[in-house]
Formats: structure tokens, sequence, C-alpha cells
């Protein structure tokens, strides 16, 4: 299985676990491994085909254990070519890969990613172009460039101006998708840029919020897309389940520059396909 920052917010969060969880419950929305059972109307996987997916909304079979339970629509097969180490990832993260951008682009448009996880890997997947937020001020940066952006996926939600400055830097058919904010300052910024107007001082380009969903033919897609070379999963390291909760420590540092891979004993947890 593979963490992802939901499994942990939820687990520390004891107002949204008790909505969200029926206890006892483990936690883990990312899951790959072989079936090992099938409800009695599901015709499309066999016992030991191997599967990933993603739990839409996770309620009490986690994917971090030996066994989870999960619906057939949320599972796909996994290529036989398919990396085990890479599979577990192709559920939260790259679905939202997938539907933040291909939706939106069409060849020759140019994307800014804020919140690539490192310099040097985007880089060596094919960036452009590398802004070190360290050093040189990000939105400024942008600006200088013109407006030449037709889509900006913001994972982090900071520097806090990025959307509000948008127009000089983006396209005016352009859109500016924001997945996530890390702190309460960016959260409150993200709710005033999608609920501010342009006339009233807010930003002038369409803004939006994605939330992935879990969706079997996009992950079908995806999945060819793995197959083909075309997407890969970045690891940043795998752990033995005894070691889950270093795992999980290892997370919550916010440092991984890769998808935090879990092995359950010397494999992969089973997965048990309801109808």
């Amino acid at each position: 299985m593979a963490l992802n920052p939901a499994d942990v917010k939820i687990a520390e969060f004891t107002l949204i676990a008790n909505m969200m969880l029926t206890l006892p419950a483990s936690p883990g929305m990312n899951f790959y491994g072989p079936v090992a059972a099938t409800g009695s109307s599901v015709d499309d996987f066999r016992l030991g085909n191997m599967v990933f997916g993603k739990h839409p909304n996770l309620k009490k079979f986690g994917a971090l254990a030996q066994y989870t339970v999960a619906d057939a629509s949320v599972c796909c097969h996994a290529p036989p070519s398919l990396d085990p180490i890479q599979a577990p990832g192709l559920g939260t993260a790259a679905l939202t890969a997938y539907q933040c951008i291909v939706p939106f682009v069409s060849a020759g448009c140019n994307v800014f990613i804020n919140g690539g996880s490192g310099g040097r890997i985007c880089e060596e997947l094919g960036a452009d172009a590398v802004i070190d937020y360290r050093i040189y001020d990000v939105t400024k940066s942008l600006v200088d460039e013109g407006q030449v952006y037709d889509l900006v996926v913001d994972n982090v939600g900071s520097p806090l101006d990025l959307y509000k400055k948008s127009h000089p830097y983006m396209k005016p058919a352009g859109r500016y998708i924001q997945i996530a904010s890390a702190t309460f300052s960016q959260n409150i910024n993200s709710a005033k840029n999608y609920l501010l107007p342009s006339f009233l001082g807010g930003g002038k380009r369409r803004f939006q919020f994605l939330i992935c969903k879990t969706s079997r033919k996009d992950m079908e897609k995806v999945a060819v897309m793995a197959e083909h070379g075309e997407f890969f999963v970045v690891v940043e390291d795998v752990f033995q389940f005894s070691d889950a909760v270093k795992a999980i420590q290892r997370l919550k540092t916010g440092r991984a520059k890769g998808k935090i891979i879990i092995k359950v004993l010397e494999g992969f947890g089973a997965i048990a396909i309801g109808d």
C-alpha cells in the first residue's frame, strides 16, 4: 500500500475521524495486491488477479492491513509489466495528477506546477524550468515571463499571492487549480481565492478546487500509461509492515519527495472485492 497525507490527517483530527470512521478502523486509501475473494456478482475479477485501486471514502477497512475490502468499481487490473513497488502509488497521487492536468490541456500548452517536490526530480521528469522558492520570489519569477501559462496546478497554497497575481503570467483563458493547502492561513487564503470575485479584488483567472475522484475509467487510463512508460511513480522509500509507524513518521515530516510504500509481510496486502 502507499501512504497519503490524508491517511495521517484523518487519524490525527479526532472530530473528523469520528465523523468519517467506524471504529475499529485501519488507515490507508491506496492498495495493491492479489484478489483473495469476490462477491457473488463480481465477474470481471478472479482470485489471484493483481489489482490496484483507491478507497473513495475510507470508513473501516483501510489498506494498511493484510486484507482490505473494496468495491469492484474502485479496483483496476494491474498490468503484468507494472513494477510492484510503483503499483500501490497508482491511486490517489496518480489519479490526482491525471485529473488535474489531462482534461485541461492539449499539445503545446504550458503548465506551471507549484510544489513539485524537488527541482532535481522535476528536471529528470522533463520540466523545462525549475524555480527554487528558497532563492527566488516565485510569483515575481512567473510574472516576469509574461502571459504564457495555460494551466497552474497548486499543490501547496503558497506563496499567498500566487493566484491573485496570476493574470500577468496566465493566458486569459487559463485555469488555476488548487489541490491542497498545508497551513490554516493557506486554507483561509484558498477559500478567499475561490469566493472573492475579481471586481472585489479577487483573482482574474478561473479558480477551481480539485478533489480526486475515484474513477475506474481514469485508473485504467493511468494503468495503460504506466505500462507504456508514459507515467511512473516516484518512490521515496519502501517500509516493511512492521515499520509502518516509521513510515508514517517519515510522511509527517513533509520532506518526502516521492511515495512512501509499505509492504505487508513479504508481499502486498490481499484484496476482497465486494459487489
